[in-house]
C-alpha cells in the first residue's frame, strides 16, 4: 500500500554541547608513509613520517627502532634512510613515530617491520605471493616437529608423519595436507640462511613421496580433495623450483618431487576435479597451469595448459559477475579471488603462458568493487561469507600489482596516501546488488578513516555462501564498524550455525521472527545531491509483504533510513539494529545508544516515530539465538542487539544514524501536519546541520529526494 497520507513533519534536533575558548589539549597527528606495517625489510630503507597539528603548531617528530632513536625532524615531513642492518635479521622490529606540539600534546604510532636478507628467489614456480612469505614464529615451531596452523586449532606435536593426521576439523586438513605451512621453511631459509629451515623442509618433502609413492591410487578423504590438492601442487613445484636452483635439492629427491607434481597434474586434469563456478576453481586451474609451465617436456604438459587456461575463461564468466564482482555476495571471497585472479594474470605475462585478455582485464577490473566495499579503515564488512580482512593490511607484493594497475583502488587501499582519489560517493553494483554510500573519501590519516560508510544490500540471493539479508546494512564511521553483519562463523551444519545465516542476524527488517525465502531485492533509486547520497530498493520475500526501504546518509556521521512494510493481514515487524560487540547498549522505545570501552557514545539510532512501538535488547541470547557475531571463522562472541517491533498491517520506521561528534543525545521529535511523502527536519544549527528532507514514492518509479536548508530549525 501507499506511504500514508498522514505522515507528521517531523524536527529531529540534535542538542549541542557547550563551548568556550581553552588551552590547546589536542594532540597532532602522524602516520608512516614508508614502511607499513608488515612489511619485510632489508639493507638500506627509506623512513617516511607525516604529522600536522589542526589547533596547534607542530614541535617535532621523532623516530625510534627498537626504542632507540633514529631521526628527529622539526618540520614535517621527515624522510631519512636507515640501515636495518643495525638490528638483528629476523626480527621483528618495531619503528615507533612521536610527534609533538608545542603545547606539549603528542601522538604516537608504530610498525612492525621483519628485517631478512632480501634473497628469497621466485620465479617460474611461485604463481601466488603466499607461497613466497612465511612467518618465523611458525617456520622455528616446525623445526621442533610443532604444526601450528592458525587460530581455528591448537598447535601439535607431530612426530613421526603418518600422513593420516587428523587431530582437528576439514580446515586444519587442508592446511596440513595442502602443505601450506611449507612456505614458512622454506621462506625462513632463504631469508635468513639458516640451513636448519633447508633440512626440515627437505625432511618433510622426502616423508611426503615416501608415503605418496606407495598410498593406494584410490583417493583418501586425506590427500584428495581438489581444493586441497591444488595447494599441495603449490607447495611441491615452489620446493622443487627454488631448492633446484640454490642446488639443495637431491637428483633423487628433485626426480621423487617432479613425479609427484606430475600425479597430481593426472588427478586436477580430471573434469570432475574441478569446481568450475566458484572460487577453489581459481587455484584448481591455476595448480595445473602451474605443473604444466614448470615441466613443459612432460608428455602431457600442452593439454594440460591448454585445460587451465580454458577454464580461467570459464570462471571468470560463471564466478565473477558483469560488474566484475565475484559471485559468491561476500566481500570477503571478492578479495580472496580478485588477489589470485591478478596474481595469474601477471604471472602469465611475466613467464609467457597465454592467459587471455579477456581473464587479465576482467580480473583487474575487479579492482572497481574492492575500492568502494572496503570500510574507510580498510576493514572489509563481515557480508554473507566473510571474515576478517583488512584491504591495507594484504600481502604487499599483490596490493602492489593491483595499486599499479588501478590508481583509484591504490588511493583507498594507502588510506589516501598515494593514487588517485575516487570521484563517486554513491556506487550501485547492479548485478551484485551492494550499493555503497560515503559521505567522502578525504586526505590521508584521520579525515580519511573517520568517514562514514554503508553498504546496503539491494539485490539478489546467489549461491549457498549468501544470507538471507535483504534490504540489510552496514555501517562504519569514526574510524570503525558501528552496526555491523553477524559475519560467516561455520559452513558446516551444527547447532547455531544457521543463525549466522538467518535474516535476524542482519539489519533489516524481520517478519514474524522468521526467515526471508532467498530471492531477489528490486533496486531503486540511486541519487547524488550536494553533500548527501541516497540509495532505495524493495523486496516481497515475506509471503504477501511488501518491504520498501530507503538509505540517504546526509553527511558524515548522519543518515536516515526510511522503512515501510505493507500487507494484508497483520505481522509482527521487527528492525533489528546490531551493534559492534565491544560497544555497550541502553535502548528505549524511542532510540538505542551505544558507547565505546570508556562509555563515551558512539553512536545512536533513534526512531522519529515512537509511538505504538516497543524495543528489546538481546545479547548473546540463546533461546533463540540472538545477539552473537563471528568476525574469525569458527568463533563467535556476544554483541548487543537492539530491536524495535511494530504490529498491524503496515508499518514505518524513520530511523535516524548519528555517529562520532553528532552524538550529543537522542534526538527528540515535533509533530506537525502530514503529507503523501515522508518530510522531516534535522536541525543542530551549531553543527551546520539545519535540513528539510522529503522522500516522495519510496522505492517505486519517480522516487525523488530533496535535502534542502530548512527554516523551520530554532
Amino acid at each position: 500500500m501507499p506511504i500514508s497520507t498522514r505522515l507528521p513533519l517531523l524536527a529531529l534536533g540534535l542538542l549541542a554541547c557547550g563551548g568556550g575558548s581553552q588551552a590547546d589539549r589536542n594532540p597532532p597527528r602522524v602516520h608512516f608513509t614508508t614502511p607499513l606495517n608488515g612489511d619485510h625489510v632489508h639493507e638500506t630503507i627509506n623512513i617516511g613520517v607525516r604529522a600536522d597539528d589542526k589547533y596547534g603548531t607542530l614541535a617535532r617528530i621523532d623516530v625510534f627502532a627498537n626504542d632507540k632513536l633514529v631521526a628527529t625532524s622539526a618540520t614535517d615531513p621527515l624522510s631519512i634512510k636507515w640501515d636495518s642492518r643495525t638490528l638483528p635479521v629476523g626480527g621483528p622490529a618495531v619503528l615507533k613515530a612521536v610527534a609533538t606540539d608545542h603545547a606539549g600534546n603528542r601522538s604516537e604510532i608504530t610498525s612492525s617491520i621483519v628485517i631478512d636478507r632480501g634473497n628469497l628467489p621466485s620465479e617460474k614456480e611461485a604463481i601466488y605471493s603466499i607461497i613466497n612469505e612465511g612467518k618465523l614464529d611458525d617456520a622455528n615451531k616446525l623445526l621442533d616437529d610443532v604444526w601450528d596452523l592458525g587460530t581455528r586449532s591448537q598447535p601439535v606435536h607431530i612426530a613421526p608423519l603418518t600422513w593420516q593426521e587428523s587431530p582437528f576439523d576439514k580446515y586444519w586438513r587442508f592446511i596440513f595436507y595442502g602443505l601450506n605451512p611449507l612456505a614458512d621453511l622454506t621462506w625462513a631459509y632463504y631469508a635468513m640462511g639458516d640451513t636448519r629451515y633447508r633440512d626440515k623442509l627437505l625432511a618433510i618433502l622426502t616423508s611426503y613421496v615416501e608415503y605418496d609413492e606407495q598410498r593406494p591410487e584410490i583417493p583418501d578423504w586425506s590427500f584428495d580433495d581438489k581444493h586441497t590438492t591444488a595447494f599441495r601442487a603449490l607447495a611441491l613445484v615452489n620446493a622443487y623450483g627454488k631448492l633446484g636452483r640454490s642446488h639443495d635439492l637431491s637428483p633423487e629427491l628433485a626426480q621423487r618431487l617432479r613425479r609427484a607434481a606430475l600425479k597430481i597434474g593426472g588427478f586436477l586434469a580430471n573434469p570432475n576435479n574441478f569446481d568450475d563456478n566458484y572460487n577453489h576453481g581459481f587455484t584448481e586451474a591455476a595448480a595445473l597451469l602451474l605443473i604444466a609451465a614448470n615441466f613443459p617436456d612432460c608428455d602431457s604438459a600442452a593439454s594440460w595448459q591448454a585445460t587451465a587456461l580454458a577454464r580461467l575463461d570459464v570462471l571468470m564468466v560463471r564466478a565473477v559477475d558483469g560488474d566484475s564482482v565475484e559471485v559468491e555476495k561476500s566481500p570477503f571471497y571478492h578479495f580472496y579471488v580478485m588477489n589470485f585472479a591478478n596474481e595469474i594474470a601477471v604471472w602469465g605475462a611475466r613467464f609467457g603462458v597465454p592467459v587471455s585478455t579477456t581473464f587479465a582485464s576482467k580480473a583487474a577490473a575487479m579492482t572497481r568493487y574492492s575500492t568502494y566495499v572496503a570500510h574507510p579503515n580498510g576493514d572489509v564488512p563481515l557480508i554473507g561469507a566473510s571474515v576478517t580482512l583488512n584491504a591495507r593490511k594484504q600481502s604487499r607484493t599483490i596490493n602492489q600489482i593491483l595499486g599499479q594497475s588501478d590508481p583509484v583502488f591504490e588511493y583507498m587501499r594507502t588510506g589516501g596516501r598515494s593514487g588517485v582519489e575516487p570521484t563517486q560517493r554513491n556506487v550501485l553494483f547492479p548485478e551484485s546488488g551492494h550499493s555503497v554510500l560515503r559521505s567522502a573519501f578525504g586526505a590521508a590519516g584521520s579525515e580519511f578513516d573517520q568517514q562514514t560508510h554503508t553498504v546496503f544490500n539491494v539485490g539478489p540471493y546467489r549461491t549457498s555462501h549468501s544470507h538471507l539479508d535483504g534490504l540489510s546494512l552496514v555501517y562504519a564511521s569514526a574510524g570503525k564498524a558501528l552496526l555491523v553483519d553477524s559475519g560467516l562463523f561455520a559452513y558446516e551444519d551444527g547447532p547455531g550455525v544457521e543463525f549466522f545465516r538467518s535474516t535476524p542476524a542482519h539489519n533489516t527488517v524481520v517478519v514474524d521472527g522468521a526467515d526471508q525465502a532467498p530471492g531477489s531485492e528490486v533496486a531503486g533509486a540511486t541519487l547524488t545531491g550536494d553533500t548527501w547520497v541516497y540509495q532505495s530498493g524493495s523486496n516481497n520475500l515475506y509471503d504477501g509483504v511488501v518491504h520498501r526501504r530507503g538509505v540517504l546518509l546526509v553527511r558524515r556521521d548522519l543518515a536516515l533510513v526510511f522503512d515501510q512494510l505493507d500487507s494484508a493481514v497483520a505481522h509482527e515487524y521487527a528492525q533489528t539494529w546490531h551493534f559492534r560487540p565491544e560497544a555497550s547498549v541502553v535502548a528505549d522505545a524511542t532510540a538505542a545508544t551505544a558507547s565505546d570501552e570508556t562509555n563515551n557514545p558512539e553512536i545512536i539510532v533513534a526512531q522519529a516515530l515512537s509511538e505504538g512501538l516497543r524495543v528489546e535488547t538481546v545479547r548473546g541470547g540463546t533461546a533463540p539465538k540472538q545477539g552473537w557475531y563471528s568476525a574469525v571463522y569458527g568463533q563467535q562472541t556476544e554483541n548487543t542487539v537492539a530491536t524495535f517491533y511494530a504490529t498491524g498491517t503496515s508499518a514505518t520506521f524513520i530511523t535516524l544514524i548519528a555517529s562520532g561528534s553528532l552524538v550529543r543525545t537522542i534526538p527528540t521529535a515535533r509533530l506537525a501536519t502530514g503529507s503523501s511523502a515522508f518530510e522531516l527536519s534535522v536541525c543542530r544549527r551549531e553543527a551546520g546541520v539545519a535540513l528539510d528532507v522529503i522522500v516522495s514514492g519510496l522505492a517505486n518509479a519517480g522516487e525523488t529526494v530533496g535535502v534542502t536548508p530548512s527554516g523551520s530549525c530554532p
